[in-house]
């Protein structure tokens, strides 16, 4: 098999003229003779082989004890069997992603096989808790410019631009948070599985007043920033509040077929813009106190798991997820530039930051990505 690799013109293996099936049964091959074959650990040859049956060898090795490695776990998060006609520098920028802080050489050769082609975005940093599913937003009130981040260690400050947890977490009692959002009190909102609100304290600081969750019932989706809360229901209604002066707003009509399923607003235009997603698959962009745009501004056969507004020095940013793993980011008027990204599983929590990092909660892991160009 390995002799049938085409060869480049000074000797070496053509793994990108190879045939991708060809490569991955060489692999599978090896690791059946030799489970810690050094094959596992070579990335050209990962990235241009037929996905599937490298996910097939990676799984042979761990059932037969060799000891796990960080690309395999990459590997497996990345899931680049489910996107099998994704360009091996796609594959390329999503392993770098899931091995950042993990095993620093292999990130970097990664990140440089993205780079030699037109790969629109990059991962800046990661964060892997020992347990738990993840979510992420950004702080308010006392807390702004710093992340809020739950896992299963607890409720923790972050440094946006690093990732780096910022003192010891506050105890948390969900296990499976659906949405989190930081308040204009300088607590925190939890939204849980069961779709029931919690108001979480952070370093003292309430989520909201005593008693003000009674007439948030119903409530799925959650969203602050500065002087206001937005709420989704499961009617496709979405009602804005300032919590100063206790003015409320919803648009003329429901925004959404069945639940709204994500929610963010940003300051903008002298306004606020609030963005919204549904279990239709539609997300859709509206100002309080203005009509509606006539269309949703996207639009899949998907449900969506989440939504983000956020200012950045390029422009307004736009990140929308749904539940078969697309992350999609945009900047304000910009039809078709952007990226289109999988990152493995689909996206829980989203946030942008003011610096323009597109901070995205999986499962088991808090991404931040920047856009490139």
């Amino acid at each position: 098999m390995a002799a049938g690799i085409p060869a480049r013109p000074d000797g070496g293996p053509d793994l990108a003229a190879s045939d991708p099936e060809r490569l991955a049964l060489l692999v599978r091959h090896a690791v059946a003779e030799d489970p810690g074959t050094p094959m596992l650990a070579e990335i050209d040859l990962l990235l241009h082989a037929e996905p599937a049956t490298v996910t097939a060898a990676f799984q042979l090795a761990e059932d037969v004890g060799a000891p796990p490695t960080p690309l395999a776990d990459a590997w497996h998060r990345a899931a680049p069997d489910r996107a099998a006609t994704a360009h091996p520098a796609d594959r390329a920028a999503v392993l770098h992603a899931h091995l950042t802080g993990r095993q620093d050489e292999a990130a970097a050769h990664c990140a440089e096989l993205a780079r030699r082609t037109d790969t629109r975005w990059r991962a800046v940093w990661q964060h892997v808790p020992d347990r738990g599913p993840c979510a992420a937003t950004q702080g308010l009130g006392p807390f702004a410019g710093q992340l809020l981040l739950a896992d299963g260690a607890g409720l923790h400050l972050a440094d946006p631009a690093t990732g780096r947890l910022l003192g010891a977490p506050e105890p948390l009692a969900e296990p499976h948070p659906r949405a989190l959002t930081a308040t204009p009190f300088g607590g925190a909102l939890l939204l849980n599985a069961s779709g029931r609100l919690r108001s979480l304290r952070v370093r003292g600081a309430e989520g909201v007043p005593d008693g003000a969750l009674a007439a948030l019932d119903a409530c799925t989706a959650v969203a602050a920033h500065e002087d206001v809360m937005v709420f989704g229901r499961p009617d496709g209604l979405i009602t804005y509040s300032e919590v100063s002066t206790g003015t409320t707003h919803q648009p003329e009509r429901p925004l959404h077929e069945g639940p709204v399923t994500a929610l963010d607003v940003a300051p903008a235009d002298g306004g606020s813009l609030v963005a919204s997603g549904g279990e239709d698959g539609r997300v859709w962009t509206w100002m309080p106190g203005r009509p509606p745009l006539p269309a949703p501004v996207d639009q899949r056969p998907r449900p969506v798991t989440a939504v983000a507004l956020g200012n950045t020095p390029a422009g307004l940013l736009l990140a929308a997820a749904w539940s078969d793993g697309l992350l999609r980011l945009r900047r304000w008027g910009e039809r078709h530039r952007g990226a289109d990204i999988r990152l493995g599983s689909a996206v829980r929590t989203l946030a942008v930051t003011p610096d323009g990092l597109v901070v995205a909660a999986l499962p088991g892991s808090v991404l931040a990505l920047t856009l490139v160009g």
